[in-house]
């Protein structure tokens, strides 16, 4: 630990501060001005003198360069919001499905348009029979999710964090069982969008 220290307002002094007990401490060099503002001389960016109470965030603190970096990534790989001309949606299978037929949940949007899905449903009512819902770009088509329908009203409610856009535009959203003999409902809320 260092020895004791002049550090009168006013000195002019330069002085350093040691490693503590063995941790492993930056030495940081202040000098003490007239004003008895301690300024750091080789502390980094955003480094502040002990007992300098900051107010602000200065461009270089820190906290402030790992807010942009997250902000830049959040903008390039952040979720897909929804777009100014989103119009809600929603698709409900009311009739259980028992068999493996490929069913329509969301009509196809219109030209040059996506389903984007939020929030999905899925229960299964069988007390024998349990199954996966296969959600289905378009009769049969590409699986985009895979979901779990166990028995007794097995199954699952899905919160998307980021929407789950469907794959091919202008395209009708559809679900299938896996197995037969399960009595599953779906439902979906989301939008459509470019």
């Amino acid at each position: 630990m260092s020895d004791n220290i002049d550090v009168t307002p006013g000195t002019g002094k330069t002085v350093a501060t040691d490693d503590v007990g063995g941790a492993q401490y930056q030495q940081v060099k202040v000098n003490i001005g007239a004003d008895g503002v301690a300024t750091p001389l080789n502390a980094g960016a955003g480094a502040v003198a002990s007992g300098t109470l900051r107010t602000t965030l200065g461009s270089d603190d820190p906290a402030v360069v790992s807010l942009a970096a997250l902000q830049a990534a959040a903008v390039s790989t952040g979720p897909v919001l929804a777009p100014t001309a989103a119009t809600p949606i929603k698709g409900a299978i009311t009739t259980a499905m028992t068999g493996t037929t490929s069913t329509s949940l969301l009509a196809a949007p219109g030209a040059a348009t996506y389903n984007y899905i939020t929030t999905i449903i899925v229960s299964n009512a069988s007390s024998t029979v349990g199954t996966n819902v296969l959600l289905q770009d378009g009769s049969g088509g590409t699986t985009m999710m895979t979901i779990p329908a166990a028995v007794n009203y097995g199954g699952a409610v899905i919160t998307l964090p980021v929407p789950l856009k469907q794959t091919t535009a202008n395209t009708a959203l559809y679900v299938q069982n896996e197995t037969t003999g399960s009595s599953t409902k779906v439902s979906v809320v989301g939008y459509t969008g470019a």
